[in-house]
């Protein structure tokens, strides 16, 4: 194992690098062994050999455990240590702060960066948006998509669709579709990602005229229906009482339908006479451990289909 051979190292007095401690913590971190990943890294210190690279595999550790404070404390002690962070080292520790929840101690962590000139990748500017984006602070996401635009000199096709799926999750279709329009004059045309965020949007909406109106933008781009465009044309299709689009499409996915098009494949079935194939369909998606809306489940049950999983069922399923 990578300890074993790190032991082997050190007790023959050969002096391991960079990249090996980075293996030894990555090695901690798989064992769970985090008080001795600390200690690694204090000695490092004390020895004057610490690099950022360990400082990134320490802040996994604490991420990895979901230990906010002592992933702040790991920080800290890079910052009195006077190590010159990486690229890595920010992008991860804004992205990891993110993912915590902890969105203002991740924002201020950036201001630091962009303060002392401080390399981060535009990925740490998208784990902001994203994340305020889910807690509704959508000011709060546009002001980060402007930083990004400065910091870069551009905005890059990630960081638009980042934005436009901020605006579509809070309802402000008209901010992304002007985001859209943007896009498309600076020479970066909308993807099947985009298409599909607004589609859903509109579809989760109800407005399914909207919904309409992106699929023919779709249609007159020449953007390929990927499974993410397929998956709210079958929801469209099936608000427009249209089932033989909502089951071609359904045959046209390459992967798994998502549960509210699945959904509509279900009941489309039922309604067409074929509960049996339905009712297999459904089980075979609950044995495979993917979500299927209760609505599914019900209309299943209700046309006959006896043998419908059950709630509990599903719940047995998922777990491992």
């Amino acid at each position: 194992s990578v300890l074993a051979l790190y032991n082997k190292l050190t007790a023959a007095k050969l002096v391991p690098n960079a990249h090996t401690h980075y293996a030894v913590l990555q090695a901690y971190k798989i064992t769970g062994e985090v008080s001795k990943a600390q200690q690694l890294v204090d000695d490092l210190i004390r020895e004057g050999s610490i690099t950022a690279l360990a400082f990134n595999a320490l802040f996994e550790i604490y991420a990895s455990k979901g230990d906010t404070e002592g992933l702040l404390n790991a920080v800290k002690l890079m910052e009195a240590s006077n190590v010159s962070a990486d690229a890595r080292t920010y992008t991860y520790l804004i992205r990891t702060l993110c993912l915590l929840g902890k969105l203002v101690t991740a924002e201020q962590y950036l201001e630091i960066a962009r303060r002392n000139k401080l390399p981060v990748e535009h990925v740490a500017y998208l784990e902001l948006i994203d994340g305020f984006s889910q807690v509704g602070q959508v000011s709060k996401a546009e002001q980060t998509f402007a930083k990004a635009r400065i910091h870069f000199g551009c905005v890059f096709l990630s960081t638009y669709n980042s934005m436009i799926a901020a605006y579509v999750k809070n309802g402000d279709f008209s901010s992304a579709e002007r985001l859209i329009e943007e896009m498309s004059a600076q020479g970066n045309p909308p993807t099947n990602y985009t298409y599909a965020r607004l589609m859903k949007g509109y579809n989760d909406a109800s407005n399914f005229k909207a919904a309409a109106q992106v699929l023919q933008d779709v249609r007159q781009s020449g953007v390929p229906m990927d499974d993410n465009l397929l998956n709210e044309y079958i929801r469209l299709s099936f608000s427009a009482n249209d089932p033989v689009a909502v089951l071609q499409s359904f045959s046209d996915l390459r992967g798994q339908p998502s549960a509210q098009a699945f959904t509509c494949v279900l009941k489309v079935l039922i309604r067409q006479g074929e509960t049996s194939r339905a009712n297999f369909l459904l089980r075979k998606r609950t044995q495979r451990a993917l979500p299927v809306e209760e609505a599914a489940r019900q209309s299943l049950r209700t046309a006959g289909g006896q043998n419908a999983p059950s709630n509990r069922e599903y719940s047995a399923a998922k777990s491992p």
